[in-house]
């Protein structure tokens, strides 16, 4: 094979290979939409929602102890209308979803 399609295959591998690692980094990238209702008002139940294009993350406050905050994480299918929990369940209704990950 020519040294240039070598280049050129490297190149593209690691194109690829940034591409992947900055899509599967944990924290949000700069097109994600964060919202923070639990920051508006203390009383919501979810504190935080990052809107990932077809998956919403939300995170809850389940819970309040010692001045702490227990949080859990759902995500909401955009596609499917559908809401999971973290025990890796899916329904239709946000309040089961909700309870389940948070154990109400």
């Amino acid at each position: 094979m020519p040294r240039f399609f070598n280049v050129l295959l490297l190149g593209t591998l690691l194109a690829m290979g940034w591409t992947f690692y900055t899509s599967a980094s944990t924290g949000p990238v700069p097109g994600d939409v964060i919202t923070y209702p639990g920051f508006v008002e203390d009383g919501m139940e979810v504190e935080m929602v990052v809107d990932k294009g077809l998956t919403q993350e939300i995170l809850l406050r389940c819970d309040v102890r010692g001045g702490r905050n227990i949080s859990g994480i759902m995500v909401y299918s955009k596609i499917d209308d559908l809401f999971c929990s973290s025990q890796n369940r899916c329904y239709r209704d946000v309040e089961v979803a909700a309870s389940e990950t948070c154990g109400w």
